[in-house]
């Protein structure tokens, strides 16, 4: 997939510091995102006129709404939706040679998860491109290169089984949402709120109160996107999504920035580890700031209601900032809280110096290096965890797959073919196999019970030796 060529700069440049190299690029990234996204609501809505102090302050609402409690490590969905925003921000630049390269960018996205393939098509519709033969070639010419390259490597028909040996879209795209009762209700409420903007504030007898009013339930909406459960912030951009379409004022303008916003959280959300549409509530947050700026471009506001205005967006950017400080120090992604990270991984995990984690988690990291370090160059593989070792190993991979994760070989032709590599390789290889997952490492130790995998090994290939955490097998 395309995200492993976008961060070989992370693991070529970054030497001992790779992690930390890659988590700064995925701030950027982030960042980028909530501003491509401040920009494209422009584009769309004329009405929304931010000056530059507007602007930052919904970058960075946007920013911290995608970011939340989630891991800033080089992943997949992230690049999805930079690459998706980027090139829709191309695309309402309104310039006809950017705009195809936009598409083609939008196009990109559905090589680092096969999930922004749907979003496609309504990026084309939305924005004009269905109407132009070229849009949808651009669109369409970052897959025909990447099966033609599957197809010249022999390796099509394992690509197409790979993908679609994962579970069907109905579980992870449609059932979270039936099944989230906070979801409907938000959604409910998001669509009666819709109709707030079919009121004209003229009709009443305090028209600036009403249109100040209307705004204001808009620009703290953004606030139901942040932490907790975000099915609510979906809903209700869905909801009012949806009322727009009685809105014939807006059909071409909020309506097609809240169907871009919903469709991208709707998109990442179709994932078996992380189930939420948390990556893409900041274009959501963006979409609610939006609309509560129409409306108040559109009434006549006196300046001292302007100044509160403003006065509310700070409140708003330091109640984010606030609890965005706290939670990323609380909920660490599987590790302990921040107060706990106590042992550097300075010579312990390539590439991993500057970071810190937990005792238990560092015991089975020494643990491993201990062992590596005991066999003095001789080939040999871990299983079934520690995917990121291999960015920065001293050697490569002898597997046809990083992590033996239950997901990732989920049909029984993805075991046999790890078996068949293991079995090719017997006396020229030493296996590290793990007694207790990794994932769970935080919490304690937590023993594999059953992988397929590792009972292959344990009939087929011999113990040499045992520690604490690892068993070693030739």
């Amino acid at each position: 997939m395309l995200s492993a060529y976008l961060h070989i700069p992370e693991v070529y440049f970054g030497g001992d510091h790779a992690y930390l190299f890659g988590r700064y690029v995925v701030w950027v990234q982030w960042a980028f995102i909530a501003w491509f996204w401040v920009k494209i609501a422009m584009h769309l809505m004329p009405s929304v006129r931010w000056n530059r102090f507007d602007q930052v302050g919904v970058a960075l609402i946007a920013f911290i709404s995608s970011a939340q409690t989630f891991p800033p490590m080089p992943w997949y969905t992230i690049d999805g939706v930079f690459l998706m925003s980027l090139g829709l921000y191309w695309i309402t630049l309104d310039a006809s040679g950017l705009a195809m390269v936009g598409y083609m960018v939008v196009g990109m996205s559905y090589l680092c998860k096969p999930n922004f393939f749907f979003i496609g098509p309504l990026v084309l519709v939305f924005t004009g491109g269905s109407r132009r033969f070229r849009a949808w070639l651009a669109w369409s010419l970052p897959g025909f290169l990447y099966f033609a390259l599957l197809n010249r490597s022999h390796a099509f028909r394992a690509g197409v089984f790979q993908i679609l040996s994962q579970p069907t879209a109905l579980r992870t795209a449609v059932l979270p949402y039936v099944r989230t009762a906070s979801f409907h209700v938000a959604s409910v409420a998001g669509f009666l709120a819709s109709g707030m903007l079919l009121v004209k504030s003229e009709r009443w007898k305090w028209p600036r109160t009403v249109a100040f009013s209307q705004g204001l339930i808009f620009m703290l909406a953004p606030l139901l996107t942040f932490g907790g459960d975000n099915f609510i912030g979906f809903g209700a951009a869905l909801g009012i999504w949806a009322g727009l379409i009685f809105d014939q004022e807006k059909r071409r303008t909020a309506f097609v920035l809240g169907g871009l916003a919903v469709a991208l959280a709707w998109c990442v959300s179709i994932s078996i580890g992380w189930n939420t549409p948390d990556l893409g509530m900041g274009a959501i947050s963006v979409f609610f700031m939006a609309l509560a700026w129409d409306r108040w471009q559109k009434s006549p506001l006196p300046a001292w209601l302007r100044v509160v205005i403003r006065v509310l967006l700070v409140a708003e950017m330091l109640c984010f900032v606030l609890w965005f400080h706290d939670l990323r120090r609380q909920e660490v992604y599987m590790d302990r809280s921040a107060d706990e990270l106590t042992y550097s991984l300075d010579g312990v995990w390539p590439g991993g110096r500057g970071i810190k984690t937990n005792e238990n988690t560092y015991a089975f990291l020494v643990d491993l290096q201990t062992i590596i370090h005991g066999l003095n160059g001789h080939p040999y593989a871990i299983l079934p965890d520690c995917p990121g070792y291999w960015a920065k190993a001293p050697q490569v991979n002898r597997l046809p797959i990083d992590w033996l994760w239950p997901t990732e070989i989920s049909q029984k032709p993805m075991v046999e073919r790890v078996d068949e590599s293991l079995l090719h390789q017997k006396g020229r290889i030493t296996l590290v196999v793990q007694k207790f997952w990794a994932f769970n490492l935080k919490d304690g130790d937590v023993p594999i019970q059953f992988h397929p995998v590792i009972i292959y090994v344990r009939e087929h290939f011999r113990k040499v030796r045992e520690t604490k955490y690892f068993e070693v097998y030739e």
